[in-house]
């Protein structure tokens, strides 16, 4: 390899001033973190580079990078509580991070915010080892002179792809959410994590950061929705483009090959040699540094897609009145036919509003009591305000569709009941159900139909009406009726009717339908 003792000196150089800057940078406290995923928002998207430094007070809309439960976040101050701790918040989040940030777990405020730099911060390791194998395979001795510079050129080409691949910087989109749209296709939310721009179905460009709804229509051999990104890049975009794919070749073109082996005195060879090796170490050394204080942060990311197995899950970060559909950015198809939080003042209002937007308030019947309200020091959500409403088990009931135009005809097959509950007492009754009648329990006409109650051993039953009565129970042996709180979802289906408690599915059987028309 021949370089002059100018290039040496420069690289060199300024390989040891990037790297003493690094450090001394570190050492008086700054952080280099790269964000990972994409609840920032423009603010701060995926492949941002974020330089951190502590500070004596942190104020509100502060960007903070701070540890919790082992890994490191990044998320702005809204809020300075009384405790001397922070609550935070994603700006693509729609609720707040559901637990404070203590003083002592902040690592510091966000100083430096370079979007696209940590991408190339993420991959200026994998370059320097990749680049050094290959400087590394030009050098043996097999390899004629005259062929060492081809083999730098095309591995370092390749070392450079290598890295894309790995990080996949130029193209990418995250889910936020996704919901039904038509019979054949899904509505998704996404949010460009790419350097580069991506249009939505509109033609208009999102860039890094930005968010859509665009469709999906193809589906894989699974039947799973495949989403392609569309790049958008323009003028600008495609003349970068071109320029990257061809440095190769203007590398080739300034390179300047070495003189015929002949012309070279042993003397100048090993000067050569020792300048290669010294300039060698400096960039492993510079490399070793580079690892040590690579970290990344995430961005808290809260909205996930699973396209594997079905799942249910309490979602315990955020308000449970935050869950509610409403409240979201992307409203799937079907709705929720009605959303009561159950921690209101009964006496002064007894009307329960309906956080699903649909306006189905719930309200006592004539002929029942109102639910009284209490303070507790715990709640199903943790971020609840603690209040809850409490049922006696006889005649405090809050109810919707009392009258004949509230009434859902045809009464659907496919559905599910959510509550979160908590009681010291057995075979009290009913959680949550609806049916056809309001008045009536279980009988032979399956009046009342489609219910989640405990029974007198604990357990949580849901019992449909199919030419008989039909239920799917807990394990036996275990006692729901335990003062803890606990989250119950029956669901039914045309695979039939489920239970599940405590995330976990409980139990299964098939049930076609229910007879009745129940409403």
């Amino acid at each position: 390899m021949k370089f002059s003792k100018t290039s040496i000196w420069v690289i060199a150089a300024l390989s040891l001033l990037s790297l003493g800057s690094v450090l001394v940078l570190h050492l008086a406290g700054f952080r280099f973190f790269t964000i990972a995923t994409p609840s920032m928002g423009e603010t701060a998207p995926v492949g941002t580079l974020i330089v951190t430094q502590p500070q004596q007070t942190y104020d509100k809309d502060d960007i903070i990078t701070f540890y919790r439960s082992g890994s490191v976040y990044t998320h702005r101050l809204t809020k300075v509580n009384d405790n001397h701790g922070y609550t935070t918040k994603g700006d693509l989040n729609a609720a707040e991070d559901s637990l404070p940030v203590a003083n002592r777990d902040v690592i510091g405020k966000a100083v430096v915010i370079a979007p696209v730099w940590g991408w190339v911060w993420r991959a200026t390791p994998i370059l320097l080892i990749g680049w050094i194998i290959v400087y590394l395979i030009s050098c043996i001795r097999r390899i004629r002179d005259d062929w060492r510079w081809p083999v730098r050129i095309i591995g370092g080409t390749l070392v450079v792809i290598l890295a894309t691949l790995i990080l996949n910087p130029w193209l990418r989109a995250d889910m936020l959410s996704i919901a039904t749209h038509q019979k054949n296709d899904v509505r998704l939310h996404i949010v460009n994590a790419g350097i580069f721009p991506i249009r939505d179905d509109d033609g208009n460009r999102v860039h890094t950061g930005q968010t859509a709804i665009v469709r999906a229509t193809e589906t894989d051999a699974q039947g799973r929705y495949i989403y392609v990104p569309r790049p958008s890049l323009g003028p600008t975009g495609v003349m970068f483009a071109l320029l990257w794919c061809l440095l190769p070749l203007f590398i080739a073109l300034l390179v300047k090959l070495p003189p015929p082996e002949e012309e070279i005195t042993g003397l100048q060879l090993v000067h050569e040699r020792h300048r290669n090796m010294a300039l060698l170490a400096i960039i492993i050394l510079f490399e070793v540094v580079l690892l040590t204080v690579q970290l990344s942060s995430l961005a808290g990311f809260t909205a996930t897609i699973q396209n594997s197995t079905n799942r249910v899950q309490a979602r315990a970060y955020f308000k449970c009145s935050e869950a509610t559909w409403s409240r979201s950015q992307i409203r799937p198809n079907p709705q929720p036919y009605f959303a009561w939080a159950l921690n209101s003042d009964h006496a002064a209002n007894p009307v329960v509003t309906d956080l699903s937007g649909n306006g189905n308030n719930g309200k006592p019947s004539p002929s029942d009591g109102s639910p009284s309200r209490a303070s507790v020091s715990n709640t199903g959500c943790v971020r609840d305000d603690r209040r809850v409403s409490v049922f006696n088990g006889v005649n405090a009931c809050l109810t919707h569709g009392t009258s004949a135009e509230q009434k859902v005809n045809p009464a659907p097959n496919t559905f599910s009941l959510e509550v979160w509950f908590s009681t010291n007492y057995r075979s009290n009754g009913r959680l949550m159900g609806f049916s056809s009648l309001y008045e009536g329990d279980y009988n032979g006409g399956g009046q009342s139909d489609r219910h989640i109650y405990i029974d007198k051993d604990g357990r949580v039953v849901f019992g449909v009406y199919n030419g008989g009565i039909k239920l799917v129970a807990s394990k036996a042996g275990v006692d729901y009726a335990d003062g803890r709180w606990h989250h119950v979802v029956a669901t039914m289906s045309p695979s039939g009717a489920a239970l599940y408690l405590r995330w976990k599915q409980s139990r299964h059987q098939y049930i076609n339908d229910c007879r009745r028309k129940c409403t």
